[in-house]
């Protein structure tokens, strides 16, 4: 009857205080077991580290993408525009100050969409 323990619902951990207390001269095969389960874990672990290092970095890159594209371009649009709409005499009165400020908003969801969309399009490829 063969009494080996089945390796794989042992945790890394197990594996490797099992790996250490193994008599590798009475169990050879028990210890490559052990060994080749030890290898398979521990690269299963790195792939899972990697996945997550990926999403955290995607996210990252669609906060960026969405701040500059939220904040920044507007902002950077925003002064431009102003002047124009001063220099045009649309901005002394109230509906040149409430289509300046609609404008601005516009501009932010939108290129903060854009960016973000376009990052998450390019991770998708």
């Amino acid at each position: 009857m063969d009494d080996t323990p089945d390796y794989q619902n042992y945790s890394l951990e197990q594996l490797y205080d099992a790996a250490q207390h193994i008599d590798k001269e009475k169990y050879p095969e028990r210890y490559e077991l052990v060994t080749q389960e030890i290898l398979t874990k521990e690269k299963r672990a790195g792939e899972e580290v990697i996945a997550i290092n990926e999403q955290f970095f995607l996210t990252l890159r669609m906060i960026g993408a969405y701040i500059i594209g939220a904040i920044l371009l507007p902002i950077i649009l925003f002064w431009p525009l102003r002047w124009y709409i001063e220099w045009a005499g649309v901005a002394s009165d109230i509906n040149g100050g409430v289509a300046l400020v609609g404008l601005l908003i516009f501009t932010s969801f939108a290129f903060g969409a854009l960016g973000a969309f376009l990052v998450w399009r390019a991770r998708r490829k």
